[in-house]
């Protein structure tokens, strides 16, 4: 691609001002120089925040070059204040998993979770410090030198306290297509915003005009790679706002294939006024995220299913697929049942540094079958436990996912090798809750289809496995066990879960005197009482678990008590003496019996 001089220069600017805007964006006044500072934020310092989207959490990420990142969470103590207007909002305990975790795709990043907040207002986030140490061996890396050097002091390590600022506006709901994910190029020429049908829109003050923006590189320590930048025109239709794009070679490039991540639109304030039941709505400054963008050079290689076939996608729709190749190529002499043909990979959603199509690996395709009279390949995830499809969580997500196909898998008549193709756009519908693989009481086996305690040794705990690692999402929710409809024993989830962070089978203790008292019994768990936190922040579903522990068998004595038979005067005549169990009943006696 060709940049003319007129793009060339802002990009420069841009990257000027990043590199000298980053390193002092959120350094405390009263925090030593040398002490760990961020190295970019989501949201950015100052942004504006249209308030029907809200803000429920923002990402710090790090200085720091290799894979382990931060190497000790330390926020045990300390707490995180938001304050609204220069009130405070919020205290945020930071030793609460759920307020304070790595990010998922980035060991650089923490993401600090909080309450929804739609007000709006002018907000600042105070973080303390000494809440993470990054590893030794990480590297911190100078954003404005983008080089590596070895920290001199071990303060280095230990991140400083800072105060983010931003802003909720007041805003009207509204929408765009497309929808933020796996895009080709083309979808980005026309991206439209719609308000609610009532709302009149007309131009705004602002000269300045929205600008797609791609980040070509991993956007973790180190931008790697160019800053494409292309204005777009405006136009108002009613409560639409139609952005056609000026500059279509920037979009895509001249040859090959392409990619990029973490790329957006970023609409400057005042572009446009939206006008609703009597009240006028300037454009915040914002950001319309998270696109990842490829372009192919293989487009006559046809994908079943295609990406366009439906809006939404089932897990199970990506299990097996199958590509046709044209007349002119056929499969390479290695292109064999069993190899790995492909990946899929979820795509255009992250936290701080968003998959391109490149993105978090989601599974592996293995070849099952080549037919070249037919000219099909059909390959399915592989179902081993590393990286089967089955035990894949990502795969629960509701996310966009791509179908990446190894380069040189097919020669054309020219003796030509394909390129690696790219299938972007798979827009998977992931599971609402999490179900557990397993619900079981302590000494419970099962009888004639029923979960049986034995009386004689009752139950203290409860073990729930699911398929991933889950924590505690309400402390509150209260865990209960009814026997024959009456409630026998209640307490809350955080006072008798007892294992460690990260679980994928759960222990919950009833307390150390052994319950065994015969009867009907239901153990119950509310929704969301478990969240999975890795990969998708799904919540618990209910959990019912009925149980019986069996009382004594009726039993018949012969003679029976109280007939003339049992009267002192007849005893000595009694030489038989009977206890019957129902039918079907097993007698055992024991070896000291005599």
């Amino acid at each position: 691609m060709t940049l003319k001089s007129t793009k060339l220069t802002r990009i420069l600017l841009l990257t000027a001002a990043l590199s000298f805007s980053l390193p002092s964006m959120a350094q405390d006044e009263n925090e030593p120089a040398g002490k760990l500072q961020p190295y970019s934020t989501t949201p950015e310092q100052y942004e504006q925040i249209p308030s029907n989207w809200g803000i429920s959490s923002v990402t710090i990420v790090y200085p720091g070059g290799g894979d382990r990142g931060v190497d000790d969470m330390m926020g045990t103590g300390k707490k995180a204040v938001l304050y609204r207007d220069d009130a405070e909002v919020l205290d945020i305990d930071l030793g609460e998993l759920a307020n304070m975790r790595l990010a998922t795709q980035n060991p650089n990043a923490l993401v600090i979770s909080f309450p929804i907040q739609h007000i709006p207002g002018n907000y600042s986030l105070f973080i303390p410090d000494g809440i993470i140490r990054m590893a030794e061996d990480a590297g911190i890396v100078d954003p404005s030198a983008g080089d590596e050097t070895e920290p001199v002091d071990p303060i280095a390590l230990i991140n400083g306290a800072f105060t983010l600022n931003f802003e909720i506006v007041e805003s009207p709901d509204f929408s765009f297509t497309p929808v933020p994910g796996a895009v080709k190029p083309e979808q980005l020429y026309t991206v439209t915003i719609t308000y609610p049908e009532d709302a009149t829109i007309s131009a705004g003050q602002a000269g300045s005009k929205p600008q797609l923006i791609f980040h070509k590189g991993t956007h973790s320590d180190v931008e790697d790679g160019d800053i494409y930048l292309s204005p777009y025109d405006m136009s108002f239709e009613k409560n639409r706002v139609i952005l056609n794009i000026a500059d279509q070679e920037s979009v895509i490039p001249t040859m090959g294939n392409f990619s990029a991540n973490w790329d957006y639109i970023d609409i400057p304030g005042d572009c446009w006024v939206v006008n609703l039941n009597g009240k006028s709505y300037p454009t915040p400054n914002m950001k319309l995220e998270k696109y990842s963008v490829s372009a192919t050079a293989s487009a006559d290689f046809k994908i079943s299913p295609d990406p366009e076939d439906k809006d939404v996608f089932q897990p199970s729709d990506l299990r097996t697929l199958t590509l046709e190749y044209p007349e002119t190529w056929t499969p390479r002499a290695d292109t064999k049942v069993g190899n790995i043909i492909g990946y899929l990979r979820q795509t255009g959603i992250g936290e701080s540094n968003a998959a391109s199509i490149e993105g978090y690996l989601a599974g592996t395709y293995i070849i099952r079958s080549v037919d070249k009279e037919s000219r099909l390949i059909t390959f399915s995830l592989e179902q081993s436990d590393g990286t089967g499809y089955t035990n894949n969580t990502a795969l629960f997500e509701t996310s966009y996912y791509s179908v990446t196909l190894n380069a040189k898998l097919f020669m054309n008549n020219k003796n030509q090798s394909s390129n690696e193709f790219g299938y972007p756009g798979y827009m998977v519908r992931g599971k609402d809750s999490i179900a557990p693989l397993n619900v079981s009481v302590e000494n419970v086996n099962s009888v004639d289809g029923l979960n049986v305690v034995s009386p004689s040794v009752g139950f203290t705990k409860a073990v729930i496995e699911w398929p991933f690692d889950l924590n505690i999402n309400n402390g509150n929710a209260m865990i209960t066990i009814t026997r024959n409809g009456e409630t026998v024993y209640e307490a809350k989830a955080s006072s008798v879960f007892s294992s460690g962070i990260g679980n994928k089978e759960m222990s919950i203790s009833f307390g150390r005197v052994a319950i065994r008292t015969a009867g009907d019994y239901t153990l119950s768990i509310p929704a969301g009482t478990y969240i999975q936190k890795s990969y998708c922040n799904y919540p618990s579903e209910e959990i019912v678990y009925s149980f019986v522990i069996p009382g004594n068998p009726s039993m018949s004595a012969y003679p029976e008590a109280g007939t003339s038979e049992t009267e002192p005067s007849a005893l000595p005549e009694i030489d038989e003496f009977s206890i019957n169990y129902p039918e079907g009943t097993t007698i055992s006696l024991p070896s000291s019996f005599s």
